[in-house]
């Protein structure tokens, strides 16, 4: 996740409240309804790498807008969450796999402590996460 500002450090996490795709100008907005303990922002979603004059959001990837319009077609705004932690300034000369592990696993029990509060708001029967899964995060981000 790369981030254009120069008031947030690396490893903060952000929700996204909204979503702009730079190749075709859709603007997609995630409907926040529930409390959450994450800072808010807009991420742009390029096809390729960029500098940050080219940049109108504060946060910057290249997947969002793809998985929203794929997760729309299942689920409705209000369900449809994106959490992204800060890995870089538009500056990838310095990140390794290690840097990301390491970064993720220092916000992964507040990110989800939060999934598991949203599946109690939203009366969902199943868990979002099993055992297994939240295992599997932590253990992957150890290695």
């Amino acid at each position: 996740m790369r981030y254009k500002g120069y008031r947030s450090s690396s490893r903060e996490v952000f929700l996204c409240n909204k979503i702009k795709d730079n190749e075709t100008n859709f603007t997609f907005y995630p409907d926040i309804l529930l409390k959450h303990p994450f800072k808010e922002a807009g991420i742009e979603t390029f096809s390729r790498v960029v500098i940050k004059e080219e940049v109108s959001e504060q946060l910057v990837d290249m997947e969002a807008s793809a998985l929203y319009q794929a997760a729309s077609v299942f689920l409705k705004p209000h369900q449809i969450f994106f959490i992204k932690i800060v890995s870089d300034y538009l500056n990838i000369e310095n990140i390794d796999k290690d840097i990301i592990l390491n970064i993720i696993g220092k916000s992964v029990d507040k990110v989800v402590e939060w999934i598991n509060n949203i599946k109690d708001a939203l009366n969902y029967k199943e868990e979002v996460l099993t055992r297994e899964e939240e295992e599997l995060i932590k253990r992957r981000l150890k290695t």
